[in-house]
């Protein structure tokens, strides 16, 4: 049975057990033998810090202790004649001599240092039991943390991904008006000549006509295509693009909202604009950066949406004529829900701003009481 009690065994075949009275301590306990039987049964149920032999110094003797692995580590302090250690090997493990006459000092100093190293073992035996519990537990806790993070991180992905379609739905509600305008024109043109068809007024229709009113519903379709393609939801998907044909597409919506508030929208595309983007997300960005833009001139403004190659980027710039970015405010237009605008939600340009960090581009910007230009700088495709 284990104890918390430091002991010391002292195996004496002396009855006058003078040794074992020499070793009384307050500092351990002090168990006496006088036989290697006898103390074989005790250190197969005590530990001991030490183990003190006298006049016991043989080869079965040492034998003896070399097949005890439970103490094999416990320090044996030898005491006998100096004759009896002339060609003694001994075969266990830490070993200390004493030599005859008996110098009490000596004895207990020794046993004195072995208790104190087998305190200080034992004290580190108990940390270590405490810490690799205090770990055991710590990993319990980090991979509950971790499955938190996991789940937070999936729920914080899917609530970006409904504030971008959010984001899309309010964009769709602000252009519906400028698409109206934009389908009504060519049902219109397209309507007369079927009018003047059916009436009879032309024998029969020219082909430049028909060219004409093929045109007209093309462009129609390519609107009607558009708004829908940004307000439906997709997977995040990258793949090589032109950055101009994006622009191109997204065009026709922009110019719709320009022209139903009389401002002008003006592209500079420059070539060779391959980036690896999701056409979709980048749609919202340009989308959002100029109807920002269209809102912030007053009307015969001039938007420019401009495309260019530097370096190892691909720059797109988005420049309107307003009044500017007020300096106060400038690092708040990140921040989602900040807004200035009467009705607005504070989401477009955290948006742009969201969908750039999934792209690995920077936004820089450019402000004066002269209008603002946002530059988004793309990695390119070499």
């Amino acid at each position: 049975m284990q104890s918390n009690q430091v002991r010391i065994l002292v195996i004496d075949h002396e009855e006058s057990n003078s040794l074992g009275k020499m070793l009384q301590s307050k500092n351990y306990e002090t168990i006496v033998v006088t036989s290697i039987n006898e103390a074989l049964k005790t250190l197969l149920q005590e530990a001991f810090a030490v183990i003190v032999i006298h006049e016991l110094l043989n080869t079965e003797t040492t034998k003896v202790f070399a097949c005890g692995k439970s103490w094999l580590q416990t320090p044996i302090i030898f005491i006998a004649n100096a004759n009896d250690f002339i060609n003694f090997d001994p075969e266990i493990g830490i070993c200390d001599f004493i030599m005859k006459p008996i110098n009490p000092v000596l004895v207990q100093g020794k046993v004195n240092v072995f208790v104190e190293i087998y305190k200080k073992q034992r004290e580190l035996e108990r940390k270590q039991l405490f810490l690799e519990h205090k770990l055991s537990l710590l990993q319990g806790s980090y991979k509950e943390l971790e499955e938190k993070v996991d789940e937070k991180t999936q729920e914080n992905h899917r609530l970006k991904n409904e504030i971008l379609h959010m984001d899309r739905l309010q964009k769709v509600g602000e252009i519906a008006a400028g698409i109206a305008h934009e389908i009504r024109n060519p049902m219109t043109t397209v309507l007369g000549f079927l009018q003047l068809s059916v009436r009879g007024t032309v024998q029969q229709t020219p082909k430049n006509i028909i060219h004409l009113m093929i045109d007209e519903l093309t462009r129609a379709n390519s609107i009607i295509s558009e708004y829908l393609n940004l307000a439906k939801i997709q997977e995040f998907h990258v793949h090589e693009v032109d950055l101009n044909k994006v622009i191109t597409a997204i065009h026709p919506l922009i110019q719709a909202e320009a022209i139903l508030s009389e401002k002008n929208v003006i592209l500079q595309l420059e070539e060779n604009c391959f980036i690896m983007i999701d056409d979709k997300e980048i749609r919202q960005l340009i989308l959002n950066l100029s109807l920002n833009g269209l809102e912030a001139m007053e009307a015969n403004g001039n938007l420019l949406v401009r495309t260019y190659v530097e370096r190892d980027e691909v720059v797109l710039v988005v420049q309107d004529e307003g009044v500017g970015i007020e300096e106060k405010i400038m690092d708040k237009i990140s921040t989602p829900f900040f807004t200035t605008k009467e009705n607005g939600t504070g989401l477009g340009l955290a948006i742009c701003y969201q969908i750039a960090e999934h792209h690995n581009a920077t936004i820089e910007v450019e402000t004066s009481k002269k209008g603002t230009s946002f530059f988004v700088r793309f990695p390119r495709v070499k």
